[in-house]
């Protein structure tokens, strides 16, 4: 497609905050992303006609979910207040209102059965949560991520042929994961 000019100019060198503003001006057909884009597409673009769907599937259904990590150091002088803290953040008003304002997903079930959560858009993404596969949490796992990114780039334009930018990108991998 790129070399036909069936995509924008320097398509593969985007980020995600470009494409998405591509979308929110009409200027790309379609664009994989998360529910915050939905509130920003309300905010920025209320006219724009769009529709959300699953991505495509082979045999096997997934979708790529991240998370945000919330920790406490072992050595912490204020365990007995911090564990009070999320206590408190995990139940369900203060989690609706994080999670509503934000343009996140629910992350417990009670949470889910919010009204909140009733919009359209939302439970388009919702309804993806049973098949999500999250991001590894592991030192390294960002430089892998990278590496496969690039790989698949290199590929894309032409620069590299599969199995050459693969195996790079999976002893870049190795290194970075420790292996």
């Amino acid at each position: 497609m790129i070399d036909q000019g069936l995509t924008q100019p320097g398509v593969t060198g985007y980020s995600r905050e470009d494409v998405q503003n591509l979308f929110k001006q009409g200027r790309v057909a379609m664009v994989i992303s998360a529910p915050f884009l939905s509130k920003q597409i309300k905010k920025d673009a209320p006219n724009l006609k769009y529709g959300i769907d699953p991505i495509p599937m082979g045999t096997t259904h997934a979708t790529y979910a991240v998370t945000d990590s919330i920790v406490m150091f072992k050595n912490s002088k204020v365990k007995k207040s911090a564990w009070k803290f999320l206590d408190y953040l995990f139940t369900k008003e203060p989690r609706v209102e994080f999670s509503t304002t934000e343009g996140f997903l629910p992350t417990t079930k009670a949470e889910a059965t919010d009204p909140a959560f009733n919009d359209p858009d939302t439970k388009a993404f919702v309804a993806l949560l049973p098949t999500a596969r999250f991001a590894p949490t592991v030192t390294g796992w960002e430089d892998t991520a990278k590496a496969v990114t690039d790989a698949m780039q290199s590929i894309y334009l032409g620069k590299a042929k599969p199995a050459d930018a693969l195996n790079a990108a999976a002893t870049q991998a190795n290194k970075s994961l420790g292996h």
